[in-house]
């Protein structure tokens, strides 16, 4: 009985940490383009502290933007202001190789 009543105990524990806590914003990683002339260092800032989220990267060479930490709540007002030209989320990518088997080499197959 005291095995039972512990294992129920433990499940129970389990569970409760398993749940989201009340009240707690969903998050979501973006990358935000911004116009032609917008000072991405300055309005990446502004822009992070209006959305409640963290500023990560900014980018400055390959494109003008940053990339953003913030709640998905926030997303469309991020998306709506007039200096920003693109919101995309930031996925996780992976490079992927295709290995030539050893025996096409061998037999003089076209690759």
């Amino acid at each position: 009985m005291k095995i039972r009543s512990a294992v129920l105990m433990l499940i129970g524990a389990v569970s409760m940490l398993s749940m989201p806590a009340v009240g707690q914003p969903d998050f979501g990683r973006y990358i935000v383009t911004l116009k032609d002339g917008a000072d991405s260092n300055a309005l990446s800032q502004r822009l992070a502290k209006q959305a409640g989220g963290k500023r990560g990267y900014v980018y400055s060479n390959a494109l003008n933007g940053f990339s953003i930490e913030m709640p998905k709540a926030a997303l469309n007002g991020l998306r709506n202001h007039p200096k920003v030209m693109l919101v995309e989320e930031d996925l996780a990518q992976q490079a992927i190789a295709q290995r030539i088997p050893e025996g096409i080499t061998r037999i003089f197959a076209s690759q």
